[in-house]
């Protein structure tokens, strides 16, 4: 596997499985001064048992979504999941 040694990771315009947020582009390579929080209140308070596995790109992604529309531009066989987009972008490269 090639890897690039860098301070940040090095976005892959033709990657077909990992792609930068939008709301990355544009961000300052420093972080300002925070403002002060006032009035927030608790939206969930979650054990240590909570995780986000259920959120994880593991699964089938379905080519009449979004993203299943936008792998079938990209040349990622139909009826994909994140493991053939992974396999495609690896026979690019």
């Amino acid at each position: 596997m090639k890897v690039v040694e860098a301070e940040r990771y090095q976005w892959s315009r033709s990657s077909t499985y990992i792609r930068q947020p939008p709301f990355f582009t544009g961000l300052p390579r420093e972080a300002g001064t925070p403002a002060a929080i006032r009035g927030a209140r608790v939206l969930a308070w979650l054990g240590d048992s909570v995780t986000t596995d259920h959120i994880s790109p593991a699964g089938s992604i379905s080519s009449a979504g979004p993203a299943g529309r936008w792998l079938l531009a990209q040349g990622v066989p139909g009826r994909s999941s994140t493991a053939t987009a992974r396999a495609a972008e690896t026979t690019r490269s």
